[in-house]
């Protein structure tokens, strides 16, 4: 769980990830959707890859590129980073009913 909400006091901070995607090169070829959703998703495999199930998201920055010449100048988004801080927290009560009580039959 990616969120901005602060982690619970029984989850263990484990790191922080940088997840990001884009460039110059194939930055302004790709919507800025794209860009935040494929950083998003980089971040989430990170948080995978040390165990974290809930980051908390930090900070998130959008780059640009300019370039032309003297008379004329164009640009646009090329890149998206996303900063969070990775947590190991337990594990959500499973969704199975208790078992009956003694000498009562479960329906």
């Amino acid at each position: 769980m990616v969120t901005r909400s602060p982690a619970p006091t029984d989850c263990k901070f484990v790191g922080t990830l940088v997840g990001e995607q884009g460039g110059s090169f194939m930055g302004p070829f790709t919507s800025n959707k794209a860009l935040a959703m494929g950083a998003m998703n980089d971040m989430k495999n990170q948080a995978q890859g040390v165990g974290a199930n809930y980051v908390v998201l930090e900070t998130t920055t959008a780059g640009n590129t300019v370039s032309g010449g003297r008379f004329s100048m164009s640009g646009g988004q090329t890149d998206v980073t996303h900063v969070g801080n990775a947590f190991v927290c337990p594990a959500a009560p499973s969704s199975t009913p208790a078992p009956a009580p003694e000498g009562q039959a479960a329906r």
